[in-house]
């Protein structure tokens, strides 16, 4: 039986590795386009690799997971965070767990994680096959399967049979990396439905009228985002920081996946409300604020408020749109109020993404079509499916390139079985 793995980042990288542990290497080929293995992998988590997360209760980890989160459980239970983790030390690569959960190489270098899979092709002598960009897949009569290739030195084109098939070509959020969302027709011309696609880990760009480019370097530990555009609304409670062009990090990176087809343009504007005190109600934010304005009637407004939460540069700023530069005890009851209310909820027009730390497409083929136990094709038989150009996704911190770990493991599972059978 001869396998051809299409797509030699994360997932199609674990799939072939794992056949290639098991003895079958010489029964696969892996095809890429690219000059080398993993680039998506050498560029994550700005070149250090996020390689998964720390959060290891199989349970929660897949709460992190806005698509695809009952469709992954088989194979997050199968190869699991601490698994994964286990895996690249036993292959001679130190790991660490950082205070906010995400697992990196103790070198701070992506190259070390694709290295793992160069040393492990090699040795096992692993049919691959770099800049050769697959043109077509094609179903034959015979059951068989017909890649359609070109050899991107020589330019020359050729094809050639293969009994199984294993789509893991990504999605098409970083086109540089040859991410460019071919799988997506390969998929769609043997049977298979792609949802709507859309960007998702982004950061947020407010409206030039609304940005408050004094705050840019502020960060917040913990607030609540609320996303609104027309009927449409999404929220998440996180930290997060302003940029010279809006807001950035862990938080708005997880509103963006939840929204990520929400269309932000110039033409499609949404409103964005940010709750700095998230666990205070309005009105126990309104006592604290009022508390401070009294206990301090002599020190000017901005000077008299004492709330922890909010930064001091914020509390400035807001005095001084607000135009109360003044003593405390000069603020009337109207003025107060209209003070309460601005601290409390900042309003911002947001009016486009902008990248984030990572690359990720939200959307992809169908669930429905897909076997989770096997993620063979439901549609087309011994068409596999890994990673990215599956309609999963995660938010920042290592759990994307968990979720093409684990699925590429789960498909190179089945497919040793056949070929042990």
């Amino acid at each position: 039986m001869r396998i051809a793995i299409i797509g030699a980042g994360a997932a199609g990288m674990m799939v072939a590795a794992k056949l290639a542990e098991a003895g079958f290497g010489a029964s696969v080929v892996l095809f890429d386009g690219n000059n080398g293995l993993g680039k998506k992998v050498l560029i994550s988590g700005g070149g250090r690799c996020n390689v998964t997360t720390g959060n290891f209760a199989v349970d929660s980890m897949l709460k992190n997971y806005p698509r695809g989160e009952k469709f992954l459980k088989s194979a997050m239970y199968d190869f699991p965070p601490e698994a994964v983790y286990n895996w690249f030390e036993a292959h001679g690569v130190s790991l660490k767990i950082e205070a906010d959960l995400r697992v990196f190489p103790v070198s701070n270098d992506g190259h070390d994680i694709v290295g793992v899979f160069q040393k492990i092709f090699s040795a096992k002598k692993l049919d691959l096959r770099l800049q050769h960009k697959i043109l077509a897949v094609k179903k034959l009569a015979n059951g068989h399967f017909q890649l359609n290739y070109q050899n991107m030195q020589s330019q020359e084109q050729d094809h050639e049979e293969f009994d199984v098939v294993v789509l893991a070509t990504g999605g098409r959020a970083y086109r540089a990396t040859g991410s460019v969302g071919d799988g997506y027709e390969f998929a769609e011309a043997l049977g298979h439905t792609v949802t709507k696609l859309g960007p998702s880990l982004n950061a947020l760009v407010f409206a030039p009228d609304c940005l408050k480019s004094v705050w840019a370097g502020v960060a917040i530990k913990k607030a609540k985002l609320k996303l609104k555009q027309d009927t449409e609304q999404f929220e998440f409670t996180g930290a997060f920081v302003f940029t010279h062009r809006g807001i950035s990090g862990p938080a708005v990176f997880a509103l963006s996946a939840k929204a990520a087809f929400l269309t932000i343009d110039q033409g499609h504007l949404a409103n964005l409300r940010i709750d700095l005190t998230p666990e205070l109600s309005f009105a126990e934010f309104e006592l604290v604020v009022k508390s401070g304005i009294k206990k301090n009637p002599d020190k000017m407004v901005a000077n008299a408020l004492e709330v922890a939460e909010i930064p001091r540069r914020i509390i400035a700023a807001v005095v001084e749109a607000l135009g109360f530069n003044k003593k405390a005890q000069h603020l009337n009851d109207k003025e107060l109020n209209r003070l309460v209310e601005a601290l409390k909820y900042l309003d911002f027009t947001v009016s486009g993404r902008a990248a984030g730390d990572e690359f990720v497409t939200a959307g992809g083929v169908d669930l429905a079509e897909v076997n989770k136990e096997t993620l063979e094709s439901k549609i087309c038989s011994n068409l596999f499916f890994a990673g990215e150009i599956l309609n999963v996704d995660g938010f920042t911190g290592g759990y994307n390139l968990q979720a093409s770990w684990a699925t590429g493991a789960l498909v190179a599972k089945n497919l040793a079985k056949r070929l042990k059978a």
